[in-house]
C-alpha cells in the first residue's frame, strides 16, 4: 500500500495494487510512528483518470504559432483556473522532455492539498503521453508580489522556466492563495 495523499484529517487516499481508494486513519500507522522513520506521502497530479487532481489539457485552445507552449495571457489563463482546473504555463507537461513545466492551480480549490507539501515532498505527475514520473520537491518560495524574476535555488527563475522550459526536466508547481503565489519546484528521482 502506497499513501497518495493525506485527504482530511481523518482520512487518507492510497494505492493498493493500483488501485486508489480512502483509509481511515484509525486503520493506518505510519512508518513515522512506528520505526521513528519518517514516511512520505506521494501527491499525484496528471492528464489521466485515476490521479489525484486532472491537469486540464488546454492544447486545444493555444494558438499554433505557440506549438505546444501556452503562452496565455494571464487574464485568459485566470478564467481556467476560475473554474477549478490545474493548467500549465510555458511548455507542455512531458515527463522526459529535459523542460520544466510550470502547473498553477488555486489554493482554495483543486490546489487546497499543496498546504501540506514541503521540501522533500514527492510529487507523482502523469503527462501528456500517459508517462508517471515521481518529483523530488528541493525548493519552495513565496512569492507575494508575483516577480516573475523570482530564483530558486538552482539558480533557474520563473521566467526561465516560461520562456525557455527552464535548465532540466522538472516541475514547478505554483498554488496561488489570495495575493500570494507559493512556488515549488521539483527534480525527477526516477
Amino acid at each position: 500500500m502506497s499513501i497518495i495523499s493525506k485527504y482530511s484529517s481523518t482520512w487518507y487516499k492510497v494505492s493498493v495494487n493500483g488501485t486508489v481508494g480512502y483509509l481511515s486513519a484509525s486503520y493506518l500507522k505510519l512508518a513515522s510512528e512506528s520505526t521513528g522513520t519518517t514516511s512520505v506521502p506521494v501527491h499525484s497530479i496528471g492528464y489521466l483518470g485515476g490521479l489525484h487532481k486532472k491537469i486540464a489539457d488546454l492544447r486545444p485552445y493555444f494558438d499554433p504559432s505557440w506549438g505546444e507552449h501556452n503562452y496565455m495571457s494571464g487574464s485568459t489563463l485566470q478564467t481556467y483556473l476560475d473554474k477549478g482546473l490545474l493548467v500549465t504555463w510555458g511548455p507542455a507537461m512531458y515527463n522526459y522532455d529535459n523542460k520544466t513545466t510550470m502547473i498553477l492551480g488555486h489554493g482554495s480549490g483543486v490546489f487546497n492539498y499543496m498546504i501540506n507539501v514541503k521540501t522533500g515532498s514527492l510529487v507523482s505527475v502523469s503527462d501528456l503521453n500517459g508517462k508517471v514520473r515521481t518529483y523530488k520537491i528541493i525548493d519552495v518560495k513565496s512569492n507575494p508580489n508575483n516577480d516573475f524574476y523570482l530564483k530558486f535555488n538552482n539558480g533557474v527563475s520563473l521566467i526561465d522556466i516560461y520562456y525557455n522550459g527552464g535548465k532540466e526536466e522538472g516541475i514547478c508547481l505554483q498554488m496561488c492563495q489570495n495575493s500570494i503565489n507559493t512556488h515549488y519546484y521539483g527534480v525527477p528521482v526516477n
